[in-house]
C-alpha cells in the first residue's frame, strides 16, 4: 500500500490515554506519504490542547505558555519532534533553599517574609524538546524558586511517598482520596474557561510561631489553593490562598516575562505587604 499525500485531521478534541499514568486531548493535522511500514513519512502538527501525568502522587499539567506541539518533518519519518512543558507543585518540607546559607539570616536573602513563604511551595517544571525516541534524555526539570536536579526528583518521588508514610491524618487522606477525585474536575474546569485559566490544590504544613517554651511547635496541616490567570503571553495573575484556614491571608503575584531570560514578580497581600523580586536565567 503506498499513500500519496493522506492527510489525517486529529480532533478537534481527540483523547490520547495511557491508562492511569497519562491523559491528553490532542488536535492538529498530519500528512502521510510513503509506503506502508517504517519508511512511511509524515507532516504535520499535533497541538496538546491540555492534559495530565500522573507520577506517584505528583501530577504534571500542561504549562499554557508552552507551545506543546509534536511536529513531524520528512526527515524524521513518523517520530516526531516534542516540545512540552508541564509544570507541578510541591511543598518542600526539607526547606532546601536554605541549606546552603545557614550563615546567612533570610531577611538578608530574600527580605520580609509572610507566612505563605513558610509554605514552601516549589513550583516544578518539566520541559521535553527533542525527538520523542530520545526520550528521557531531552527531559529537563527547573523550577521557582530555583533547586538542583537531585532535589527536584526527590520532591517529585521522595517527597509524594513521605506524605503518605509519615504525614498527618488529612495529608495521608487527601492524597489517597482527595487529590485523585479533585483532580480531574479541576482539569475540565480549567478547560472550559480556556487554557490560560489553571487551578491547583497542593498539601502542605505551616508551622504557627509561638512563645511559650513547652517545646518546638507543631507544623499544621495546609491546603494550599492556586488560581492562575495567563493575561497575555508575558503576563500572568495568580492568586493563592489557604483553603483550610482563616489566618493565612491570600496572596497575589504578578509575574511579566521582560526577556527569554529575564523576568519580575510583584507579591501583594491584604495588609499592604509588597514584594518585588528581578528573576535573571542562563542555560549553561
Amino acid at each position: 500500500i503506498d499513500l500519496r499525500s493522506l492527510t489525517v485531521q486529529l480532533g478537534p478534541e481527540l483523547t490520547l490515554e495511557a491508562s492511569t499514568v497519562a491523559n491528553f486531548t490532542i488536535a492538529g493535522q498530519v500528512r502521510l506519504s510513503g509506503s506502508m511500514g517504517p519508511d512511511l513519512q509524515a507532516v504535520g502538527l499535533v497541538e496538546f490542547l491540555q492534559g495530565r501525568v500522573n507520577l506517584f502522587t505528583s501530577r504534571f499539567r500542561l504549562d499554557p505558555d508552552a507551545r506543546n506541539v509534536a511536529l513531524f518533518t520528512p526527515s524524521s519519518g513518523l517520530i516526531p519532534y516534542l516540545d512540552v512543558a508541564m509544570w507541578s507543585e510541591e511543598a518542600d518540607t526539607g526547606q532546601g533553599q536554605d541549606r546552603n546559607l545557614a550563615a546567612i539570616s533570610a531577611d538578608e536573602v530574600a527580605g520580609s517574609t509572610t507566612a505563605f513563604d513558610h509554605l514552601n511551595l516549589v513550583r516544578i517544571q518539566a520541559v521535553v524538546e527533542g525527538a520523542a525516541d530520545d526520550f528521557p534524555t531531552t527531559l529537563r526539570l527547573q523550577s521557582k524558586p530555583p533547586r538542583s536536579q537531585e532535589e527536584l526528583v526527590n520532591l517529585i518521588g521522595g517527597n509524594s511517598v513521605n506524605r503518605l508514610v509519615q504525614g498527618s491524618t488529612n495529608s495521608k487522606l487527601f492524597s489517597i482520596v482527595g487529590q485523585p477525585l479533585l483532580e480531574p474536575v479541576l482539569g475540565r474546569v480549567s478547560h472550559a474557561l480556556g487554557r490560560r485559566v489553571i487551578f491547583a490544590i497542593t498539601p502542605t504544613s505551616f508551622t504557627p510561631p509561638t512563645d511559650n517554651d513547652n517545646g518546638p511547635p507543631t507544623p499544621e496541616f495546609v491546603l494550599a489553593g492556586e488560581a492562575g490567570f495567563n493575561l497575555s503571553d508575558h503576563v500572568d495573575l495568580t492568586v493563592l490562598g489557604a483553603l483550610n484556614r482563616n489566618d493565612l491571608p491570600p496572596q497575589a503575584k504578578l509575574s511579566i516575562q521582560l526577556a527569554p531570560s529575564m523576568a519580575t514578580e510583584i507579591t501583594a497581600e491584604r495588609n499592604g505587604y509588597i514584594k518585588g523580586v528581578l528573576q535573571l536565567s542562563s542555560r549553561f
